[in-house]
């Protein structure tokens, strides 16, 4: 959890009044920002959600073909030229017990393994597990099994990675989640009622940055590894794009830490609003992409 001082005096009885509460305070960066000469963008998409059979595959699809430029003109073609990763945040699968039977849980891997296969063959790919795919559940969760992607995995560019996600991309420090940690510290927050749900979750990730703490509940109740002599989720260097996955809308916040930009991101559930985020890395300014299927091609 949150580790605070606080500072006050002994009153009778034994008891402590505080008079000041500090907290740990934002990190520092590891290094200098990046210099770009052009913009480039990381796409985060999370909640494939691909074994609930209310989902319309066309949206992935669509999706796939847009990414790797076979849909649009040639503007579209450039733009899509400069998107140098894709990070999958958790839930891609999604609960198999919703499968009807044993092939169709394999066929809906299969079809996870062929949309990443896709997504390789021109981009990079980092696939995170979620709190419903097939991996174990404690945080910090390890990448999804190499024996169920074996096509995919073949590819340089197609990444298997845990949950949290922290990479270097362009210079650029990416820490994330699949949202649980977000999700479970929501149950118990006292924050004000009349913040709407957008400025809630993105209040929770300031909070959790600010304390250098990425997973406060955790093993109370979000269950996790038990630690000795380290905490996992502890941040000892301040990251430049802050992501959760699986959240019920997107949400976007540019803060200010030590002088420089830090981009906090809410990443919406796929599946239920076809929905991806676009990320600038050179100024880290979001955009949403949604993506449309007109039910009578369903």
């Amino acid at each position: 959890g949150f580790i605070v001082a606080l500072r006050g005096d002994l009153v009778k009885g034994g008891s402590f009044r505080v008079r000041a509460l500090t907290t740990a305070g934002y990190p520092e960066f590891e290094r200098p920002p990046p210099m770009f000469e052009s913009d480039s963008y990381v796409c985060l998409v999370s909640g494939l959600n691909l074994a609930d059979p209310s989902v319309n595959p066309l949206t992935c699809d669509l999706l796939v073909d847009y990414l790797n430029g076979n849909l649009g003109n040639a503007s579209h073609e450039h733009f899509c030229s400069s998107v140098v990763r894709i990070i999958l945040a958790g839930n891609s699968i999604g609960p198999l017990q919703e499968a009807a039977n044993d092939q169709e849980s394999v066929n809906v891997i299969q079809g996870l393994d062929l949309l990443l296969t896709k997504l390789g063959s021109s981009i990079h790919a980092d696939i995170m597990p979620g709190d419903s795919d097939p991996t174990n559940v404690l945080m910090p969760q390890q990448p999804l099994n190499r024996a169920l992607l074996p096509s995919s995995s073949r590819y340089n560019n197609v990444r298997r990675t845990t949950n949290p996600y922290d990479a270097d991309i362009a210079g650029r420090r990416v820490l994330g989640t699949s949202g649980q940690n977000v999700t479970d510290y929501s149950k118990y927050d006292v924050m004000d009622p009349k913040l709407s749900s957008e400025e809630r979750i993105l209040d929770i990730m300031q909070m959790m940055l600010k304390n250098r703490h990425i997973a406060p509940t955790a093993p109370d109740t979000l269950r996790s590894y038990p630690s000795y002599d380290s905490d996992s989720f502890v941040l000892d260097q301040c990251p430049d794009i802050f992501f959760a996955g699986n959240q019920p809308t997107f949400a976007f916040r540019r803060i200010q830490v030590r002088g420089r930009p830090v981009c906090l991101l809410s990443v919406p559930d796929f599946a239920q609003r076809s929905e991806a985020v676009l990320v600038n890395l050179r100024t880290l300014e979001c955009e949403v992409m949604e993506i449309s299927v007109d039910a009578s091609l369903s």
